[in-house]
């Protein structure tokens, strides 16, 4: 039977000078910072309507709603590596349907739809859309733009072949005044000072950190910031800033924690932060008196452990000379249970009854079968096989079959592959540059 007297100052003592790594207290950090914010910064006093007039006049392309024009046209197709007699074809019937476009009550679309060779836009009447300038290539376009509304053009030449052109409708392009634009320029505006601003406010921080590694406070007036604190905190964080993951990663790196002050550390967009540990609580071993309770258990239960096993392995040793297990469980106040049909997937008995049970030899008349399971707590299982029915291949289902074969040859093929590096080490010197590794 297991001690149960209490275990003496000595065991728990002992027990614990062992296992104290697993009782460590955690590693805190105290550190001060520094943030610097885009948001915070001053940039309306730099920013007046001359410099909003000027950011006008620069972007001025941008305020500008370009003329359109809506484009029919018919496209005689000709290649542009074809022979002159083709092209002299081509433009001939060409300068004959312009001429017909032009004349009085001709309906543009329907001659487009009769003789246009253009597939994408014929069944349209030859409509093209709305196009500004720069939508074709430049003799189109110079073209084009010279029409006035309903005015045909003579043919021009382009890659695919001869293009007559009209003009059906024209939208004029107009200019957004100042006034119009002027919110829009004032946040932009804003928007450039202040990462310009944040940019220099940032090199100046690092510059002054640089000046003073000990100490935030320099850093901190030359720029009107206030120095704050956090900690000591774990690394699990804390809150607020301390539980960024970039801010705990570098409290605890081993620069900070030597007493450097960290890099910028980006919070969000035109935020970061620089910080520095000032305390640092290396992890430590907590004091016996915390962990007495824990070291009593665990004594007590490795007493119960060692007694049962003891106890598991001698009826073990009995069930191998020949006692029955109903003698043996009568014995030792158990009982016995018997389980048929058992997989190796089994969740039933407890899985370490099932897995000793999987290691086994097959049970023979002259030999049986027979192991020891522990169950925990102090408790085991004597494990005996009676029987063993062998797996047969034939009766699994075809995905698991084709997922076997996967694996068997993806293995063989890594043999393959190590067995010829191998050869080929052998045959070959070999250098390893570890430096670029």
């Amino acid at each position: 039977p297991a001690d149960d007297s209490a275990p003496s100052e000595d065991e728990l003592l002992a027990w614990y000078e062992v296992n104290k790594s697993a009782f460590m207290t955690d590693e805190k950090v105290s550190f001060e910072y520094v943030e610097l914010r885009g948001s915070d910064l001053e940039v309306d006093s730099v920013i007046d309507d001359a410099s909003l007039h000027a950011r006008y006049e620069e972007q001025q392309a941008r305020f500008v709603e370009p003329e359109e024009r809506l484009v029919s046209h018919i496209l005689i197709a000709v290649a542009n590596d074809a022979d002159p007699a083709a092209v002299a074809d081509a433009s001939a019937r060409a300068d004959a349907l312009a001429l017909k476009a032009r004349a009085e009550g001709v309906d543009f679309a329907a001659l487009a739809s009769e003789s246009s060779d253009d597939i994408g836009s014929k069944s349209a009447g030859g409509d093209l859309g709305w196009m500004q300038k720069g939508g074709a290539f430049p003799a189109f376009d110079e073209a084009l733009f010279a029409l006035a509304a309903g005015e045909v053009s003579a043919p021009v030449r382009g890659d695919d072949g001869f293009h007559i052109i009209t003009v059906r409708e024209i939208k004029a392009g107009s200019e957004k005044p100042f006034a119009e634009v002027r919110d829009e320029l004032l946040v932009e505006a804003r928007q450039t000072e202040r990462e310009r601003r944040f940019s220099e406010a940032s090199g100046r921080l690092m510059d002054s950190v640089i000046r003073d590694p000990n100490s935030l406070s320099a850093a901190a007036a030359e720029l009107g910031l206030t120095v704050s604190r956090a900690g000591p905190m774990t690394r699990a964080g804390g809150e607020g800033l301390a539980g960024n993951p970039a801010i705990i990663r570098a409290a605890f790196s081993p620069d900070l924690v030597a007493g450097a002050a960290s890099d910028p550390i980006e919070l969000g967009a035109e935020h970061i932060a620089v910080i520095r540990v000032t305390e640092h609580i290396a992890a430590e071993p907590r004091p016996f008196v915390d962990v007495r309770a824990d070291a009593d258990g665990a004594v007590r239960l490795q007493r119960a452990q060692e007694a049962g096993e003891a106890k598991a392995a001698a009826l073990l040793e009995r069930a191998r000379k020949g006692e029955t297990f109903e003698q043996l469980a009568s014995d030792a106040g158990g009982n016995v249970s018997t389980a048929e049909k058992v997989s190796r997937n089994a969740g039933s008995p407890a899985p370490s009854i099932v897995a000793q049970a999987f290691t086994l030899p097959h049970p023979a008349e002259d030999a049986p079968s027979l192991g020891m399971a522990e169950l925990g707590g102090g408790r085991f299982a004597l494990v005996r096989v009676l029987a063993v029915t062998d797996g047969a291949v034939a009766d699994l289902p075809q995905a698991q079959l084709d997922m076997l074969r996967q694996q068997i040859a993806s293995a063989r093929g890594e043999v393959e592959t190590r067995a010829f590096i191998s050869a080929l080490r052998k045959q070959f010197p070999v250098q390893v540059a570890e430096d670029r590794m």
